[in-house]
């Protein structure tokens, strides 16, 4: 394992909703695709995936994601990602392949970080890296929910305004 690869944080990806919900895998390396496909890095049965659906990789500096082209789309945080075009991941983020499929993602630093902290040391950057989920988390949400109420509004509008009026 090159240098640069130990300082690479591990990107977990956790499966919380979809016919696979529970399945995780934590990757530390620099591309991997997941899909239906049996020997991707991360295959998920889902017959609204794509065999090669999506690719995720390290850029020396940050995780990023793209969809391969798939037929039933990736979504990043409620928004449509355009195929081919990578976009950015931050820990807490939520991945939608396909139709049923929903994936939290959680960066998390290297171990080589840790080798040489105390005690203390270690347990306050936990409870730090904690608060900053929870924060992050809840903007995620919001995105979320925003996401889902444009949907709703341009939705009435194109059924021609309210269902009361």
């Amino acid at each position: 394992m090159g240098k640069s690869q130990n300082n690479q944080p591990i990107l977990r990806l956790c499966v919380c909703e979809g016919p696979c919900s529970g399945l995780e895998a934590a990757k530390q390396s620099a591309k991997f695709l997941a899909g239906r496909r049996k020997n991707l890095g991360f295959c998920i049965s889902d017959s609204t995936i794509s065999e090669r659906h999506a690719e995720f990789s390290w850029s020396g500096e940050v995780y990023k994601l793209k969809d391969l082209g798939s037929s039933n789309g990736t979504f990043l945080n409620g928004k449509a990602v355009s195929s081919g075009e990578f976009v950015q991941l931050s820990d807490q983020d939520m991945v939608r392949l396909g139709l049923d499929t929903l994936i939290r993602v959680e960066i998390n630093p290297p171990p080589s970080s840790m080798d040489e902290k105390t005690v203390e040391e270690f347990l306050q950057a936990d409870v730090e890296l904690l608060k900053q989920r929870i924060l992050r988390r809840g903007d995620v949400i919001c995105q979320l929910l925003r996401s889902e109420a444009s949907e709703a509004l341009q939705s009435m509008d194109l059924n021609g305004g309210d269902a009361a009026g």
